[in-house]
């Protein structure tokens, strides 16, 4: 509970023998003489992220307490990243204040984003347009042009990392993670194969690339933005990266219809493969679909409510019900207690492909209950979870099973004794990822699952607050 350092934490003789100024100024004075260190919001494999208190000013900011490794490589890299984040002096770049260090921890201490993620914004809004769209991105777009004026190149743009000062409507975007930063060279190549899923760029992908990545990355984020899908689906990472390999970018749809030329034209740019003919980020900073759309110069394009349905799908959906409920179907639930739901999934299956479409879903549930299509809409809009317009098996499954009846506390419980791999009464990020199957790089998604349920904020799930969340899912299954 909260953000109290302990006596082991307190400053004492430095274990290390890096000297940090070679990179930035690292105070070894005590933190909480200047701070007030408060409740954890944040923790992955790195530390932990709390707030806290200037005991001076009283301004809430928030300090990353990363731990050290007594290994030259590990202390090194984590100076070079503060060092990166001291250079930065930008409207849409978090601010570092100050760098602490003990035997245990680097302490950061930087700005308090507290308006939440760019894209969970706007899926609150109940409207969004071209020139809304426009407004983020230049914002995001300047920083990256920024970046690449001092010859460092990001890596890992995502909407993740894009956080608004405030909560405000007209607050600041600011990009808070450097983690991935690294100065580059006109004249070279980098070699590394960094970046998530979905916003990586082909080049990445294959170990040969430039500060022109981040180009790719963002045309992925201006995708999303106006159709709520990213430009490549897969089922598994591997499948993503591939088809961003071998696949060309695509605006099919309804959606797209709503686009405007300029904008499809700005984005076919920007997720050019050919390197060479890409635009830079500085080109798409002064394109004009950008300039004139942030003026209001343009009359306003509002994006469809169909785009914005599926950017709450692609970006709110509660991942800890979804994958709960997976494991249980998968894991807890027995194969007899699905033979009257496979028979149904096969009977809808008209051409075999293990997908049910639009039409099989239509044909089958008005022909088993009575559904018309409006009603068949809303469902498929509800359960297609990758959002590639079809239903699969395990789409299927979860969202037919009578959850009313099959979500019971000792179910629920059996999940979570699976789920507590060292039986200690709570569930830990490490242990969901050993659970439910995480790769490295996934962690990210595994904090925010935590997130959701611990009502105490200890980076935990205890068996009443994972019983508490789940039972919620009776009553979305219900509406």
């Amino acid at each position: 509970m909260g953000g109290c350092v302990t006596k082991s934490e307190r400053p004492t003789k430095e274990k290390f023998t890096i000297d940090p100024s070679n990179y930035v100024k690292v105070k070894s004075t005590d933190m909480r003489e200047t701070y007030e260190v408060l409740e954890k919001i944040a923790e992955g494999g790195f530390g932990s992220v709390h707030l806290c208190k200037n005991k001076k000013n009283k301004a809430i900011r928030a300090v990353k307490f990363i731990k050290i490794k007594d290994n030259r490589a590990s202390i090194e890299s984590l100076l070079k990243e503060v060092s990166i984040l001291k250079e930065m002096d930008h409207a849409n770049i978090i601010k570092i204040y100050e760098v602490f260090r003990d035997n245990l921890h680097l302490k950061i201490v930087t700005e308090y984003c507290r308006g939440g993620e760019l894209f969970d914004r706007i899926v609150k809004t109940k409207g969004f347009s071209e020139n809304q769209a426009a407004k983020y991105m230049q914002q995001i777009v300047s920083a990256v042009v920024y970046l690449h004026s001092k010859n460092i190149v990001h890596r890992d743009l995502k909407p993740e990392n894009l956080l608004f000062e405030s909560e405000e409507s007209n607050s600041a975007l600011k990009l808070i993670d450097f983690g991935t930063c690294k100065h580059f060279s006109r004249a070279s190549k980098l070699l590394e194969r960094v970046g998530s899923p979905y916003y990586i760029a082909p080049e990445v992908i294959s170990g040969n690339y430039n500060e022109k990545c981040d180009v790719w990355s963002l045309g992925v984020i201006l995708y999303v933005l106006l159709s709520g899908v990213p430009p490549f689906h897969g089922k598994s990472d591997n499948e993503i990266l591939t088809n961003i390999l071998v696949k060309e970018v695509k605006f099919d749809g309804k959606i797209w219809k709503s686009i405007s030329p300029e904008a499809i034209s700005l984005i076919r740019a920007m997720l050019t493969k050919d390197v060479p003919t890409r635009i830079t980020a500085q080109e798409v900073y002064t394109s004009e679909w950008m300039q004139e759309r942030t003026k209001s110069n343009t009359p306003d394009i509002a994006i469809a409510n169909a785009s914005l349905q599926n950017l709450q799908k692609f970006t709110t959906t509660s991942k800890l019900h979804r994958a709960t409920l997976s494991y249980i179907v998968n894991q807890v639930m027995s194969i007899d207690e699905f033979s009257e739901l496979r028979t149904a999934f096969a009977a809808m299956d008209k051409n075999g492909d293990g997908m049910l479409s639009v039409e099989e879903l239509k044909e089958g549930l008005a022909k088993f209950t009575g559904e018309n299509s409006e009603n068949i809409e809303a469902l498929l809009k509800k359960v297609d979870e990758d959002g590639n317009g079809c239903i699969n098996y395990s789409e299927f499954l979860n969202a037919a099973v009578n959850w009313d009846k099959e979500l019971s506390s000792e179910r629920l419980a059996a999940a979570f004794k699976d789920f507590d791999k060292d039986g200690n009464g709570t569930i830990s990020v490490s242990e969901l990822i050993e659970a439910l199957g995480g790769k490295k790089g996934q962690e990210h998604m595994f904090i925010e699952m935590i997130r959701e349920a611990d009502v105490n904020g200890d980076g935990q799930i205890d068996l009443e607050e994972f019983i508490s969340f789940m039972e919620q899912v009776k009553v979305s299954n219900r509406m």
